[in-house]
């Protein structure tokens, strides 16, 4: 992707304007999803809410002229996980989601263009610790190694 500070400020625009919206449309309702596709065909990015109403639709420059790369779906999907991720977290710190009435537990999710759940990019849930990917991240392997060293030690 070409300029990541550029298109994460546009996917922070687009959270902001979708907030905006939800505020001024929903005032009494109370949000628990909030679903996120990025369409690299259209070069676009839709946010909706949990009933599925498209509270902001916006072209993304930095995908218009990603066009030209020829992308696979899935390294798209990467890429856009990666800047749509730290797009929601810096509005988080901002206090987007404190402006907007929520229902916990609350999550972000990228979905695709069926709404399938590509994955989940952020959760607020103050009853729950939400592990992160960054502390999951290898536990496979982990696991794995800890299994060897206990059947090496019962040999």
């Amino acid at each position: 992707m070409e300029n990541k500070g550029q298109l994460q400020s546009s996917i922070e625009i687009a959270l902001r304007k979708a907030a905006d919206k939800y505020k001024s449309e929903y005032p009494e309702s109370a949000l628990t999803d909030l679903f996120i596709q990025a369409n690299q065909d259209k070069a676009e990015l839709s946010i909706y809410d949990d009933e599925n109403h498209l509270l902001y639709a916006t072209k993304i420059q930095a995908w218009i002229n990603d066009e030209e790369e020829d992308k696979d779906e899935e390294t798209f999907n990467l890429e856009a996980e990666q800047a749509v991720t730290a797009a929601v977290k810096r509005c988080d710190s901002n206090g987007l989601f404190k402006e907007i009435n929520i229902l916990e537990p609350f999550s972000v999710i990228l979905v695709d263009n069926q709404f399938d759940t590509i994955c989940e990019l952020f959760t607020i849930d103050s009853d729950q610790l939400v592990i992160g990917d960054d502390l999951m991240k290898d536990w496979e392997k982990d696991l794995d190694n800890f299994m060897e060293q206990i059947a090496r030690d019962f040999k």
